[in-house]
């Protein structure tokens, strides 16, 4: 599997498609994210994720409230809602994801300094 395929893989469908409608300025070039992240895909994934949270937040904050119902039983009864809700939970979750994806490649390496530091015992002659 090719690197951006995994990438894909690792952010969801929702926020790979998310992110492919930005327009092209404002995706992440992967190529040159692996070069500054290094070539681990989670960590552009994490990458990729913080982007698309941080344009969605954007996003549903920016959107006007809009007309949820309007019902006549003898009164007008007029709910609002913010579009953007759904937009901001989205973001939550693929910040979340981002995280959690950070903490497993943190994790994995210090399991593996650990395994680099094992004592062994040694004795000693006078």
């Amino acid at each position: 599997m090719d690197f951006a395929a995994q990438v894909a893989v690792l952010v969801t469908p929702g926020a790979w498609a998310y992110h492919e409608a930005l327009p092209e300025e404002q995706q992440v070039d992967l190529e040159a994210a692996a070069a500054v992240l290094g070539s681990d895909p989670r960590l552009v994934a994490a990458y990729l994720l913080d982007v698309v949270a941080a344009h969605a937040r954007s996003q549903a904050a920016s959107a006007p409230a809009a007309l949820k119902r309007v019902r006549v039983e003898g009164e007008i009864e007029i709910e609002r809602f913010a579009p953007g809700s759904s937009l901001a939970a989205d973001a939550d979750a693929w910040a979340a994801l981002a995280g959690g994806l950070r903490a497993g490649v943190a994790a994995e390496k210090r399991r593996a300094a650990r395994a680099m530091s094992r004592s062994v015992p040694v004795e000693v002659a006078w």
